[in-house]
C-alpha cells in the first residue's frame, strides 16, 4: 500500500514525519516536500525516508493519484481541493484524501471517506497526534455505520455505486436497512450486532445462461456444475435459512426498533432488500438497493506466450458474463509458475486491482490428480501438466469448487473457482478501527 504525505514547510515535514512513526507495517510512505522548505528542512529528515522534493504540486499530483491508495496533505484544505479538483472520478476509485495544519492540531478527511477509508485514517493518525479528527459525513455523524464503511473494513466492492448515495440517505431517514446475504458469507458479529440492519440469508445464486436469458442457480449445487449448460439447466431450488421463529424475532425486533407496523417491516423485509451481499449481482437493482460483492471468485488462466492484456480481460469478462458474475467478484488470476513474468497476465490483474500468482508444476499436477479436471495431452506434452486453469483456480479459491470448468478463447484458456465459504474481518490495507 503506497502512501504519500506531502509539506509545503519544514514545519509540516515534521508532522507528516510524525504520522509516518505510526503507519502500518504494509504502508511504503513517500514524503514530499517544496524544494523552498528543503534548507529548512534538512536537520529533521531522515536518511532512511524516501522524500521527493517538488516545485509544483499540480505536476507531481497525476502521478501520486494514480498510484497511491492514500495522500496526506499537510497545508492548507483550499490548495488542496484547487489542486484535486481535475483529477476527482468516481468514490469507488479515488484514493482516501486528507488534509491537516502544519501543527497537526486538525486532521480533516476529505475525499473517500467511507470506501477508501479516510474517515478511518483520521480517526487513526488524530488518536496518534493526540488531534482533532473533522469527519463531516451524516452516517458518521449520527454514530451510524454505513453500509460502504462495512464494505470498506471487510475488503468488498459496491455496485452499482450510484445507487449509494440513495441507499445511505434510506438509512438515516428510516433508520435501518435490510439485508439479504448468501448463505456461504459469514458476516462479522459486529455487523449482525448493529440494530441498523436487519439480515435474511438467502441460497439464490443467478446466473445468465448462454441465451440471455436469467437462470436461478442454488448455492449448494454451485460445486456439481461442470459446464455453462449445467448453469442453464439448473433448477430453480431457493430457498431461505432463516426459521419461521427466527424469521419472526428480526421482524419483531425491527418494527419495535422503529415505530412501524410488523406488517410493514415484514413487507419491506421480504420485497425490498437495501443490501444484497453476493459475488452474482442482478442489474434490474433498484435505486435504493446495492451489492455488496466479496472477492469469492479465483480465476484460473492459461495462455500463448505474448497474449495480450486485452485479450486475458475480454476472455475473463465474457466467462463472468455468462454465470452472471461481477469482475468486482474476482479475488486473483492464478496460473502456472511458467507464466510468471508475462506481461499480459500480470497488466490483466493490474487493471482489475486484484494479485497474480503463480503455482509449480507439481502444485497443479498434484490437484489435477485428485480432481476429476479437464486433461489435454498438448499441455502434458509441452509442461509437464494435464492442464493449467482449472487446477490453478482450485488453488486460488483455496481448494473451493470449480463452478466454471476451461473454457477456450483466442490464446486463452480461463475456468473459474468459488471459495467454500469466507469470513471477514478487518480489510488489511487500513487502520484497525
Amino acid at each position: 500500500m503506497k502512501i504519500a504525505l506531502l509539506a509545503l514547510t519544514d514545519r509540516g515535514l515534521a508532522t507528516a514525519l510524525h504520522i509516518g512513526e505510526n503507519l502500518p507495517a504494509s504502508a511504503i510512505p513517500t514524503y514530499c516536500l517544496h524544494e523552498k522548505a528543503l534548507s529548512a528542512g534538512a536537520e529533521i529528515i531522515p536518511e532512511t525516508i524516501s522524500l521527493q522534493p517538488f516545485q509544483r504540486l499540480g505536476d507531481l499530483l497525476p502521478i501520486l493519484w494514480r498510484d497511491c491508495s492514500v495522500l496526506i496533505f499537510i497545508m492548507a484544505s483550499g490548495i488542496v481541493v484547487r489542486q484535486i479538483a481535475p483529477l476527482i472520478d468516481r468514490k469507488d476509485r479515488d484514493p482516501a484524501v486528507l488534509v491537516l495544519d502544519e501543527a497537526g492540531n486538525f486532521v480533516i478527511p476529505l475525499l473517500s471517506g467511507h470506501l477508501g477509508g479516510a474517515n478511518a485514517w483520521a480517526r487513526d493518525i488524530a488518536q496518534h497526534l493526540q488531534a482533532q479528527a473533522v469527519i463531516t459525513t451524516a452516517t458518521d455523524g449520527r454514530g451510524i455505520t454505513a453500509p460502504d464503511e462495512y464494505a470498506r473494513r471487510f475488503g468488498w466492492k459496491v455496485e452499482p455505486i450510484d445507487h449509494l448515495p440513495v441507499v445511505n440517505r434510506l438509512l438515516l431517514e428510516r433508520g435501518y436497512l435490510n439485508v439479504l446475504k448468501s448463505d456461504n458469507i459469514s458476516i462479522d458479529q459486529r455487523w449482525l450486532d448493529d440494530p441498523h440492519y436487519c439480515f435474511r440469508d438467502c441460497l439464490r445464486r443467478f446466473a445468465k445462461s448462454t441465451i440471455g436469458s436469467d437462470n436461478p442457480i442454488d448455492a449448494k449445487d454451485v460445486k456439481d456444475i461442470k459446464d455453462i449448460k449445467d448453469i442453464k439447466n439448473a433448477e430453480d431450488t431457493e430457498d431461505t435459512e432463516d426459521t419461521e421463529d427466527t424469521k419472526d424475532t428480526k421482524i419483531t425486533g425491527v418494527a419495535e426498533s422503529f415505530n412501524i407496523s410488523q406488517e410493514t417491516a415484514l413487507h419491506e423485509f421480504q420485497n425490498n432488500p437495501n443490501v444484497i451481499i453476493d459475488a452474482f449481482p442482478r442489474g434490474d437493482t433498484k435505486k435504493d438497493c446495492i451489492y455488496l460483492i466479496p472477492p469469492v471468485l479465483s480465476v484460473g488462466v492459461g495462455c500463448r506466450r505474448g497474449i495480450s492484456s486485452n485479450v486475458v480481460l475480454d476472455a475473463i469478462t465474457s466467462v463472468l458474463d455468462q454465470i452472471g458474475a461481477s469482475l468486482k467478484a474476482i479475488s486473483g488470476l492464478y496460473s502456472i509458475d511458467l507464466k510468471a513474468e508475462e506481461a499480459g497476465l500480470q497488466e490483466a490483474a493490474k487493471f482489475l486491482g486484484v494479485p497474480f500468482q503463480t503455482f509449480s508444476a507439481d502444485e497443479l499436477q498434484a490437484v489435477n490428480s485428485q480432481e476429476n479436471l479437464t486433461r489435454s495431452n498438448f499441455v502434458k506434452e509441452k509442461i509437464g501438466v494435464d492442464g493449467v486453469c482449472e487446477a490453478a483456480s482450485i488453488l486460488g479459491a483455496h481448494k473451493g469448487h470449480l463452478i466454471l470448468p476451461k473454457t477456450k478463447g483466442q490464446g486463452v484458456t480461463v475456468a473459474i473457482s468459488i471459495a467454500s465459504s469466507m469470513s471477514w474481518g478487518l480489510a488489511p490495507e487500513t487502520p484497525s478501527i
